[in-house]
């Protein structure tokens, strides 16, 4: 028996695809292993073509454990699932709801609605599904999966945290007595809300820390988003805010190292990988607890209940300038990320997949 991994698309930098190849090495450990991948990106290593996938030997015997990555949706993968005799595994990572892109991109939105309609489609073929939160599984059993297990995200963050100290090329930081340094990571897309942070960081920098920056770091949905994006920063008339795009392993490392609060305010996450590197990072949190934000910190942050500007730029003034309140953020958060080391996390995985293997 081998145990292969599919997805709609491979991509650089990806939290989907990095747990994949990390997934592909433990697993390699028990049976062969690959990655097949409808969309390759040439950057990310040994990611074979779906279409190879029917050429194995193995393939035509119909013997093989698939595991299928669920984020979005793609046609041409869902057929090819379908039509396989293979036992199948949906591996869960949430489904951004299409209402939430409609406006800025309906074509990305008809996929995102296609996703879920695919996940309904697969229940009844999957024999196990594998969410990386709570807040998943829940979306999974409504869709009417019977079994289903909680594994997060298998990564290893401690190898991030960890990284070499490498000065910044193409993020410049403000010095040790710059100011203090607010930071959101994350694709700049209409789930992550970027005008409450934004908003904020406008309250933040008017009446409680002129000398504060604002770090977004992430690629754009579409330019035509970040220019919407740029327009309110015009229009609150802010400086000191960097929407850097896509950084580099080493860039995110210092910038996570300079940075003095970590503010989410997502309107949808079904876990949130930036969160866990921030505790890595002793970074304090402030966050609005929904979806999976809330259940990611497990008590390691400033949870809001609201998204509230005026809010959130209180509670970063609080943690800026309230030395106990943040030793003990910092202290709760690197207890947290303990619970996400990939050697817990990657031991969950493989005893759920080769239970029904």
């Amino acid at each position: 028996m081998e145990i292969h991994q599919i997805l709609v698309g491979a991509a650089y930098g990806d939290a989907i695809t990095n747990e994949a190849l990390a997934l592909r090495t433990l697993l390699r450990g028990a049976v062969p292993s690959e990655i097949y991948a409808y969309h390759r990106d040439g950057r990310v290593p040994g990611v074979r073509p779906l279409s190879e996938y029917r050429r194995l030997p193995s393939a035509r015997q119909g013997g093989n454990l698939l595991i299928f990555h669920s984020s979005i949706g793609e046609p041409r993968v869902a057929e090819f699932l379908s039509s396989r005799a293979e036992r199948l595994i949906v591996r869960y990572h949430n489904i951004t709801p299409a209402a939430m892109f409609e406006a800025v991109d309906p074509v990305f939105a008809s996929f995102l609605e296609g996703g879920r309609r695919e996940l309904m489609s697969l229940k009844d073929h999957a024999i196990l599904a594998l969410a990386d939160s709570r807040f998943n599984q829940l979306e999974l059993m409504a869709a009417g999966y019977a079994d289903t297990v909680v594994v997060p995200l298998v990564l290893d963050y401690p190898a991030l945290v960890g990284a070499p100290v490498v000065p910044p090329r193409a993020v410049p930081l403000p010095g040790p007595d710059g100011g203090p340094v607010v930071t959101f990571v994350g694709r700049v897309s209409p789930n992550k809300n970027h005008p409450d942070l934004l908003a904020a960081f406008h309250v933040l920098k008017t009446y409680r820390r002129w000398d504060a920056h604002l770090y977004l770091a992430g690629r754009a949905h579409s330019g035509d988003y970040r220019a919407t994006l740029d327009r309110y920063v015009q229009a609150l008339g802010l400086i000191d805010v960097h929407l850097t795009g896509s950084v580099s392993e080493s860039d995110l490392v210092a910038l996570y190292r300079r940075s003095d609060v970590f503010l989410c305010l997502s309107r949808h996450e079904g876990f949130c990988v930036p969160l866990v590197e921030a505790m890595g990072f002793g970074v304090p949190i402030v966050a609005w607890g929904e979806t999976a934000v809330g259940e990611t910190l497990d008590g390691a942050g400033v949870v809001l209940d609201s998204p509230d500007p005026v809010l959130a730029a209180e509670a970063v003034a609080a943690v800026l300038e309230d030395g106990g309140l943040r030793a003990d953020l910092v202290a709760r958060g690197r207890r947290r990320f303990e619970d996400f080391a990939p050697q817990r996390t990657g031991a969950a995985f493989l005893e759920a997949v080769l239970s029904v293997a």
